[in-house]
Order: structure tokens, then sequence, then C-alpha cells
């Protein structure tokens, strides 16, 4: 007997984060996905109304929680993303980056009586089917952040990305370290300069900035041929993939993470990378098989992945950041790449490979996903 499929709404919101594509672009075989229209590309304009709808529901966010009765336009299920919870009575489940997302972006607000107790209250709620953690960190901020009494709803559901098939690592004479963020402090990009600084001039390299790089730190390194800032306006649609492709090394000491989708699309062309531990990034990058892991001496976050500055601060403190220690280990691990191709070659595929088949492949998130749905709807 041929079982009927899951209907499940999406809510994506207008502009959602890149990894949700995957979830249209490769549902599970037995799911139709409905959603509304969607912005496919960062150059798309919004409308005023949207914008001024979108700041309302920001500044709305300081009083109370992110939870609206959601439509879930004739379908057996709703799946929630970018931290929306459902006060609705239809069958719901949200994915969840860390405990500050579904706080208003503010972890203060666990410690405010009636906001937690409305999160609280919306999310034991028996409609609430399932909590979807992106990562064991991020599973941990809600279990230490007051939501413990909440594990049986809660499974870690790793992002699921296509792997890219057939093409061929490009074979440079001189190794390529690339950086790639859309925010230069956040992402590390200081650190990648520091890290420049120790080893210009000591090994044979050439590092690739692809992102916006403040002007005057641009000028300090003007004359110099090993380095390349590449920060044009079509950030999104232009050359990052190619320069993925031909890369030797990833070097990503991002700052200011949850996740990190950079770090799969490193993986996904056969780059290993060197990066700091910061959240879930020991997750995706697992020292000496696919990257190196240095410990982060000025992490976002606690041990138990919660927040330790205001909102905003952390960011004002990145600017002046510098430690010897944590720089000179990320120079050595990356001169241990510099030196060894079959190491590089080696730790790309497996990369690779978590992709293509393991844990971050779409195989296995569609494989939970659909057996979440199916248990919620007992539909399967």
């Amino acid at each position: 007997m041929k079982m009927e499929k899951i209907k499940v709404f999406l809510r994506l919101g207008k502009r959602p984060h890149p990894g949700y594509y995957d979830y249209i672009n490769y549902p599970p075989k037995d799911i139709i996905y409905k959603y509304e229209k969607i912005l496919t590309s960062s150059t798309q304009k919004v409308s005023l109304l949207h914008k001024l709808k979108v700041k309302l529901w920001v500044l709305s966010l300081k009083n109370r929680p992110p939870v609206i009765k959601i439509d879930p336009r004739g379908c057996d299920i709703i799946h929630s993303t970018n931290n929306l919870m459902n006060s609705g009575k239809t069958p719901w489940v949200m994915d969840v980056e860390h405990l500050e997302g579904i706080f208003g972006m503010d972890v203060s607000n666990v410690k405010r009586k009636g906001y937690f107790s409305k999160v609280n209250k919306t999310l034991s709620s028996k409609y609430c089917k399932k909590l979807m953690p992106h990562t064991i960190a991020s599973k941990l901020s809600l279990v230490s952040g007051g939501l413990g009494h909440l594990k049986s709803k809660m499974e870690v559901i790793y992002p699921g990305k296509k792997s890219i098939p057939n093409f061929e690592k490009q074979s440079n004479k001189v190794p390529i370290i690339l950086w790639v963020g859309r925010r230069f402090w956040e992402k590390g990009g200081n650190t990648v300069l520091q890290v420049f600084d120790k080893l210009d001039g000591k090994i044979e390299f050439k590092l690739i900035m692809r992102g916006p790089v403040p002007e005057k730190l641009k000028k300090k390194y003007e004359g110099k041929k090993n380095i390349e800032f590449s920060d044009t306006e079509e950030y999104v649609s232009s050359n990052w993939r190619e320069l993925y492709k031909k890369a030797d090394i990833f070097l990503y000491p991002t700052n200011l993470e949850s996740l990190g989708n950079a770090f799969f699309d490193a993986m996904n062309y056969k780059v290993p990378i060197v990066a700091g531990d910061i959240f879930s990034a020991p997750e995706i990058v697992k020292d000496c098989v696919n990257g190196f892991i240095v410990n982060h001496p000025f992490k976002w976050h606690d041990k138990n992945f919660q927040p330790l500055y205001p909102a905003g601060r952390y960011f004002d403190k990145l600017r002046d950041f510098y430690d010897e220690k944590y720089v000179s280990e990320l120079a050595e691990k990356v001169v241990i790449l510099l030196k060894d191709s079959s190491l590089r070659r080696k730790m790309g595929e497996a990369g690779y490979n978590e992709i293509s088949e393991g844990k971050f492949s779409i195989k296995e998130r569609n494989k939970k996903l659909e057996k979440i749905y199916g248990e919620a709807t007992n539909l399967k």
C-alpha cells in the first residue's frame, strides 16, 4: 500500500539563511514542502513595508518572545526556522541555533520571569513536537540555559549539504590560503592578517581574503605580492566557488559563530580547515581529521555555551583582540599543511566524505527529518 506523503509548511521568512535552501531543493522522499515566496538572492530588494515590519518585529522582541500563531497553509505539520515559535494548535517542530535565538537574541531575557514563562509554555505545549538543535553545542545551550526539562523533545539535526560532484582540485605551485567572510571582525579577518604577519617571508604561500577588509588595513599590505583582497559588491554571486576550488587551506578563526556555513563550503571543495574552538566548530572540524582546531582564548560563550557578554559588547571588544599564543598556534597548524600536500589531500577528502555520505549529508538529514515528521503527525 502506497503511503500518503506528509505536507510540511516550511516557515522560512522572506530572506532565509542560505543553509535552509537545501530543505527546498533536496526534500525528503515522502515529504511535500510548502512555503511562502522567498528572496533567492541578497541583491533582490524588499518593499519598504516589509522593512518596516521587520524593524517593528525586532523592536518587539525586547519585550516579548518570538511567538506567533503560524498558519499551516493546509499542511499536516509546521517546520519553523529563524527561532519563530508557534502558539497555534497545529503540530510543529523548530530548528534551533542556540538558546539566545529563542530569547530575542538577548540571553538576559532568560532571567525575566514573564518572558521565560511564555517561552517555556510555548515549547512545553503538546503541539510542539520536536526542538531540532543544529549541533550538540546548540542542544547543550538549551539544556544548561533553563530548558533541560524539555530534553526529551530535543534531537540534534546537523545541516545537510548537497555534495559538489565531479570536480578536480586545482594544483598550485604556491599553496593558497583562503579566508571568506561577510563580516571582517566577527569572522576573524583581523586574526588571519595577524597569522599572515607571522608567516610572511618565512614560507612560500599566497593569502586570498574574500570579503570586506577595512581600507586602513588594505593600505598596510600594499605592495605585498602574496596577499590578495577580493571584496567586490557582488559578494554572493561572484567567484567564491572558484576560490574554494583552488584553495589549499581554509583559515577561518571565526569569533562570533554558532554554526559556520563557510566550514561546510570548504569541506565540500575538499579544503582542510584551521579554526578556533568556537561553539560547535569542533563538531564540524574534527581535529587532525579534516583540519586543525586551536583553543580560542576569547570566546563569546562559557563552557556551557551560554553568552558571556551582553549583546554587542563582545563585537566591540573584537577590534582590540590579539593573543600571541593563539596566533602562533594557528600559524603552526597552517605551516604543517603548507609543507605537506598529501596531508592536505587526506584532510580535504575526509571533510568531503562527511558532506557526501556522512553526518552532514542530505541523505542523513532527510532520514532523520522524515522520521520526525512521521512521528509528529502519526502518518508514518
